[in-house]
């Protein structure tokens, strides 16, 4: 089975402080290109990304018109970034991860990226349920990074977390099969249409916390 190719969209606002630790774990997880869109007012992330070789940084102004009635509202923002984006630049990868810099996709010992692209080829998405992490007994934000301070996980069974999830979009499945003529990729903010859970189910609103999730 060949290697696919993933690439990740992300929208920023001024996460200096994180965007780098989070860019390299990708990285390593397999990750073949970042793009990072710096949102509107946002400061620059070009120092912060120094010297890191698979991530490029654009405006938001690219893809998405600032002029716009509804710019000020963050989901159509970011909606729109992603429609836009599987319409174009995700046309060159097999599979897009849509996610933000506070989230981390984790993978069970024994599973890793090839087996989720390799597993799920014949379907338009991944599903991948938040697994959310507190303060951690933090009262102030400490030094250091994000892994290595946050490690005390949340109960989700209660509140509408419960159904937050981000998606691994099968793009070359959808360019086939599912998007419709105006270029809409998404059902909703987050949401591929026909997507299934680490599971293989399409009980996608069910948490599910093996083989691969969302540290959030």
């Amino acid at each position: 089975m060949s290697k696919k190719k993933v690439a990740l969209c992300a929208i920023v606002k001024d996460e200096q402080r994180y965007i780098r630790e989070w860019a390299e774990w990708h990285l390593g997880l397999g990750i073949e290109k970042i793009f990072v869109y710096e949102d509107f007012g946002s400061g620059s992330h070009a120092d912060a990304l120094s010297g890191i070789e698979g991530v490029e940084i654009r405006p938001l102004g690219d893809v998405v018109d600032e002029g716009s009635a509804k710019a000020h509202n963050f989901s159509w923002r970011q909606k729109t970034l992603y429609d836009r984006f599987l319409s174009g630049t995700g046309q060159n990868y097999d599979w897009v991860l849509l996610t933000d810099v506070d989230e981390f996709l984790t993978f069970e010992e024994g599973y890793d990226l090839d087996w989720l692209t390799g597993e799920f080829s014949e379907v338009s998405g991944v599903a991948l349920n938040w697994k959310m992490f507190g303060a951690s007994g933090h009262v102030l934000r400490p030094d250091g990074g994000v892994v290595e301070n946050y490690t005390e996980t949340e109960d989700v069974s209660k509140g509408e977390v419960k159904w937050c999830f981000k998606s691994l979009v099968n793009v070359g499945y959808l360019r086939d099969h599912a998007a419709d003529s105006a270029g809409h990729w998404l059902a909703t903010l987050h949401e591929v249409a026909g997507a299934v859970n680490v599971l293989g189910s399409d009980e996608i609103y069910t948490p599910v916390y093996e083989k691969a999730w969302i540290n959030h």
